[in-house]
């Protein structure tokens, strides 16, 4: 079958979901009253098991995608799967950049300092970097996962045929 990326992405959300709603009505089938009709455990086991295997299939496929999509990124070539890897480690660490912009004051260990203290009436610990130079340091990593993350949306668009998945999966 052929598929893209955003295709498979969009399913797996929408089956995860479906998943989620279905498994919080399990433990409610359990008892019933007299009068009321509703699903039994069985029947809500059986949707369950088959949205499992699903969304494992589907996970699969999204990997085996993200592994066979080549992407040219200054002059290298990587699989789709480690840029996706890489942007998210670029993510946090632009985060801790983006923190250190913020603010210069540091907790103490035991949270019983604005700034780091030897001694009371001695040594303070100074900033290592500006909040400028953090600033700036954070808007470079960001402009870089940015362009990482435009050339994942492109290539998620991509055509490729996965021949143990088939529509019945997106249904």
């Amino acid at each position: 079958m052929l598929v893209n990326g955003n295709k498979l992405k969009q399913t797996i959300k929408i089956k995860s979901m479906e998943l989620d709603t279905i498994s919080s009505m399990f433990e409610d089938s359990l008892y019933k009253f007299e009068d009321e009709t509703k699903e039994t455990p069985q029947e809500i086991s059986n949707k369950i098991e088959k949205l499992e295997y699903q969304i494992s299939m589907l996970q699969a496929a999204q990997k085996y995608y993200n592994t066979n999509i080549i992407i040219e990124i200054d002059g290298t070539h990587q699989p789709l799967q480690a840029v996706i890897n890489y942007v998210g480690g670029l993510s946090r660490l632009s985060k801790k950049w983006r923190d250190a912009a913020k603010t210069e004051k540091r907790r103490s260990l035991y949270g019983l300092s604005d700034k780091l203290k030897r001694n009371k009436d001695e040594e303070v610990a100074k900033a290592t970097i500006s909040k400028q130079d953090a600033l700036t340091t954070f808007k470079h990593i960001e402009k870089h996962v940015l362009k990482l993350r435009s050339i994942i949306s492109e290539s998620n668009n991509k055509m490729v045929e996965i021949s143990f998945i088939d529509e019945s999966l997106f249904d």
